[in-house]
């Protein structure tokens, strides 16, 4: 979910098994800004008027309070965990979902550094990267939830840069279409079964619709891209799900002395071929060099659209044969198109 500092709901990613909090329930908060890029002065901006709203801001938490000493989780969500003016990376604003079994670990740099000089994290306000980082400077989350424990590393382009971090003229975005990543890596607590594992969109409140026809076309084409897309939006909590695996950008497994190499989570994560046991598909055994040479020869985005409709199929039959190993370490790159 995403917020502004009205509290007013947006959107955002997260990954769900049976209605619980699986891999990562991440809550976005934003300053109310233009959504092309922001240039210093129109940062700069923002910033003043955080700092000089901090009586409006306490009057919003104010009337956000319950008569009684002992909020309630929904009146306690309403609230941010720091002021906007405190924001790291203002306006944007990254946080756990609260009221949630995720918890956080710490927060270092990829290349294993301390991050004792970074001002302004915490288990409440995580880091953002820009995708213009140093190798080895790129930020990264280690955190736990119900049924996973590993790492998440987050970019958004254009997110604003820190002043204790490294950073080079070269993007990660560029020659992308995409405006956000996110790459999880971990291992599972306990088996989980593929089909009931979702990544999507919730809202703790609904907000104002286009009319119906317009929803209706754009569920319509979309539901192309995500044959299993389940959508509800009459309730009180609308969501947008689908299968996790079928829907990320990119899926990889490391069985241990098995695979062939372990990718780094700062690096271009690739679809392997179903030859590969680094890929989802494989099913273990050998192949002729034949077969490995083509699976090789395989475009990237072909492997991605086999995987996709497999894993499509494997949520549409409802198979709980499938199943998340708690031995193999599982990579999964979910991002957002242009």
């Amino acid at each position: 979910e995403m917020e502004n500092e009205n509290g007013e709901s947006t959107t955002g990613t997260h990954f769900e098994a049976c209605g619980v909090s699986l891999i990562k329930d991440m809550l976005f908060d934003r300053i109310n800004t233009p959504t092309r890029k922001s240039s210093n002065e129109q940062l700069m901006k923002v910033q003043q008027a955080a700092n000089n709203d901090s009586e409006a801001f306490e009057t919003t938490i104010e009337n956000k309070k319950p008569s009684s000493s002992n909020p309630s989780p929904s009146d306690r969500e309403e609230v941010l965990p720091i002021h906007p003016s405190s924001w790291p990376q203002l306006p944007l604003m990254i946080r756990p979902t609260p009221n949630t079994a995720t918890k956080i670990r710490g927060i270092r740099y990829s290349s294993g550094k301390s991050t004792d000089e970074l001002k302004g994290f915490s288990n409440k306000v995580l880091p953002i990267n820009t995708g213009t980082e140093e190798p080895g400077s790129c930020l990264v989350v280690d955190f736990e939830s119900t049924y996973f424990i590993g790492e998440i590393l987050l970019r958004i382009t254009d997110a604003p840069e820190l002043p204790e971090n490294s950073y080079h003229p070269e993007s990660y975005f560029e020659g992308k279409k995409r405006t956000f990543q996110a790459v999880v890596r971990g291992k599972f607590k306990e088996p989980l079964c593929i089909c009931n594992c979702v990544t999507g969109q919730t809202f703790d409140r609904r907000g104002n619709l286009p009319s119906k026809w317009i929803v209706n076309s754009f569920l319509k084409i979309f539901s192309l891209l995500a044959p299993q897309l389940e959508v509800n939006l009459s309730s009180d909590k609308p969501r947008f799900l689908a299968p996790l695996v079928a829907t990320a950008q990119t899926v990889r497994v490391d069985r241990d002395a098995i695979s062939t190499q372990r990718s780094t989570i700062e690096g271009d994560i690739i679809e392997p071929p179903s030859s590969d046991p680094s890929s989802i598909l494989w099913e273990g055994g050998s192949s002729s060099e034949e077969f490995d040479r083509a699976q090789e020869e395989t475009s990237i985005s072909s492997r991605m659209k086999k995987r996709k409709k497999v894993f499509n199929q494997v949520a549409a039959r409802k198979d709980e044969l499938k199943q998340f190993s708690t031995e193999h370490e599982y990579t999964f790159e979910v991002s957002e198109p242009k």
